[in-house]
């Protein structure tokens, strides 16, 4: 399903998540699906230094602009009245 905006959350860490990014990262595929819902804005939250190295998840990451939010600035974004689909 399409979404004006979309809110793509790679839950992984460098430690205990490293297994499942790079099963994320074998084939295009999982990524391409989500990043392609959003018509017209997305906003991906994960640890940065972590996909940045992984193949598909690095062009990803150098096509987007990285802000560090801190958990309140996050929270209300996530709970404003916005369009946003969690995929």
């Amino acid at each position: 399903k399409e979404a004006n905006e979309v809110i793509l959350i790679l839950g992984c860490d460098s430690e205990a998540g490293y297994g499942a990014a790079k099963w994320v990262c074998n084939k295009p595929n999982i990524l391409n699906v989500a990043v392609s819902r959003a018509k017209y804005r997305i906003c991906v939250i994960g640890d940065y230094t972590l996909w940045k190295g992984l193949p598909y998840a690095n062009v990803l990451c150098n096509k987007l602009t990285q802000i560090e939010y801190n958990r309140e600035r996050l929270s209300e974004l996530l709970t404003d009245d916005n369009d946003f689909d969690i995929i």
